[in-house]
């Protein structure tokens, strides 16, 4: 006997997570309902398939072997009730989105939209720099930016993007307007901090890179453009980030002949997703927002300043 659907589910979800706790808080049981689920699903299959600690919990051999078979079967039941979804054509139901947080402003305001057309659907939004894993996660669609690795996963290129450098209008009325790249010495810069603890450099024209002395230092780019809204000097981003404050004036770009091109924005998603209504309708939205209204215009402008730095 293979024992009970319901009590499949748990198990994945404890040998994933490797904790009783996490699996019962993601399915919103108890942990000793999810405990009673895998003993349940244990005595069914007649072997032990995970090794309990007081300190770890670890899929068997057995289990290990058990745990892809019901990956597979969940992931087709999973598809089974996209189909079925997906002849109502509405968007409902809930949609598991991951990015960089590099795309959260534009991101939160697509959102936005498709909470006010779709009030059926209900949105997950995870913000991370790391790679998902689609399936492991549970994530309907992951955006991404820079290049792609060749995968299995579907992808729709969003647009491309800009490193561009700005500044708050107070900080420039203080300091002064860069009009050369060597004016960046004698400006305060606010630097991202990559992964490796290392100060990213700055991306100009002609495959130019600066590093500059960085005088505040963040791992969250976000951050350091609220920064430079606040006054505290000049940071390089890329365009996508900063079309707001651009719009309203609270930032404002300088060294407009010198922006260099930035990576391509991607969606993700796997194969098959995309038939469910709620992924179309997310799709079909971030399309428009790097396409379309204010979101093309930032990247128009970044666009023109290098064809005009190009030409000069």
């Amino acid at each position: 006997m293979l024992g009970r659907l319901p009590d499949v589910e748990p198990f994945v979800e404890v040998a994933e997570r490797r904790s009783f706790r996490r699996a019962a808080e993601h399915l919103g049981v108890s942990p000793a309902a999810v405990s009673q689920n895998v003993a349940r699903l244990e005595d069914a299959v007649g072997v032990r398939l995970l090794d309990r600690t007081t300190r770890r919990v670890a899929p068997t051999p057995e289990g290990e072997r058990f745990l892809v078979h019901c990956r597979a079967a969940l992931d087709a039941l999973r598809s089974g009730r996209d189909v079925l979804a997906e002849a109502s054509q509405v968007p409902d139901g809930e949609l598991r989105l991951s990015t960089t947080p590099a795309v959260g402003p534009l991101l939160r305001r697509v959102i936005a939209k498709l909470g006010a057309r779709h009030p059926r659907l209900t949105l997950s939004l995870s913000f991370s720099d790391r790679k998902v894993d689609l399936i492991a996660d549970e994530v309907d669609v992951a955006l991404r930016v820079g290049a792609l690795p060749d995968s299995s996963l579907r992808a729709r290129r969003l647009g491309g993007s800009h490193h561009i450098v700005v500044g708050s209008p107070s900080y420039l009325g203080q300091v002064g307007t860069p009009q050369r790249l060597s004016d960046l010495a004698s400006h305060r810069c606010l630097g991202f901090v990559g992964p490796s603890g290392g100060d990213a450099p700055w991306f100009f024209q002609g495959d130019r890179r600066v590093q500059p002395a960085m005088a505040l230092r963040m791992d969250d780019g976000q951050q350091l453009v609220d920064a430079s809204i606040a006054g505290l000097g000049l940071v390089q981003c890329l365009d996508f980030m900063v079309r707001e404050p651009l719009a309203d004036g609270r930032l404002v770009q300088v060294l407009t002949d010198r922006v260099a091109e930035g990576p391509p924005v991607h969606a993700v998603w796997l194969q098959g997703r995309a038939r469910r209504p709620a992924v179309r309708a997310f799709l079909d939205a971030i399309v428009d927002a790097f396409t379309s209204g204010s979101a093309s215009e930032g990247a128009s402008a970044a666009r023109g300043s290098l064809a005009a730095g190009r030409s000069g």
